[in-house]
């Protein structure tokens, strides 16, 4: 029975036993491993789940064609085979399944699979080296300015740049000087012309003479 089962297993990749659980086969994508330079096949993972433990019909179905019975006697056989499974893990003993994984008893009497790693000789890693080309020229786009590789890498690795960029960081306070020193001369020859350090208007205001509004003589 357990070769039968399994053989459903294989093909639907997932079984329900009754009182045990369900078991699946989950997909596990390609995976690139760069460090190793090699591609890992997509594989298989078993699942097993304990909530659901109700078989499909499909299985009834499948165990009657393989065996050449009714369906009903097809129900019987893994009603027969769960109840035999649990019994031997309420004993306190393992039951190994070829291909699927070893069922035992936990701590708390619940029934605890330890899978097996299902076998991907049929789709072997594949060998993969990145390749980097270090003098392909394309296209790139850096901010809002489209560039080459070509030309951010002369300039990233342009040490005259580099160095000259550096200089101009570390002599800001000579320009602020030199700055400073114009205005203050800008500052002294205005008021030398004025001859005056005020920066008021100092011309001398004098009050017109009152027009006179009636003859004396």
């Amino acid at each position: 029975m357990f070769e039968l089962l399994h053989k459903y297993f294989i093909q639907n990749h997932s079984i329900g036993l009754p009182g045990i659980g369900t078991i699946s086969a989950l997909g596990i994508s390609a995976r690139t491993d760069f460090p190793n330079e090699r591609i890992l096949a997509p594989s298989l993972a078993i699942h097993f789940d304990r909530s659901h433990d109700s078989p499909s019909k499909d299985l009834f179905n499948y165990i009657s064609r393989q065996k050449n019975i009714d369906e009903w006697e097809a129900v019987k056989l893994v009603n027969d085979f769960a109840f035999e499974v649990k019994n031997e893990i309420r004993a306190g003993r393992e039951v190994f399944w070829k291909g699927i994984g070893t069922f035992r008893g936990g701590v708390t009497g619940e029934i605890i699979l330890e899978p097996l790693s299902l076998s991907s000789d049929f789709t072997p890693e594949v060998m993969a080296r990145r390749v980097i080309r270090t003098g392909e020229r394309h296209t790139i786009l850096v901010g809002d300015h489209e560039s080459t590789t070509t030309e951010m890498n002369e300039y990233l690795h342009d040490a005259n740049y580099v160095e000259t960029f550096e200089e101009k960081k570390s002599r800001w306070w000579i320009y602020a000087i030199i700055l400073a020193s114009i205005a203050l001369i800008i500052l002294f020859i205005h008021f030398a012309q004025k001859g005056s350090f005020s920066i008021h208007n100092e011309q001398k205001v004098e009050p017109a003479e009152t027009p006179k509004t009636y003859d004396a003589s």
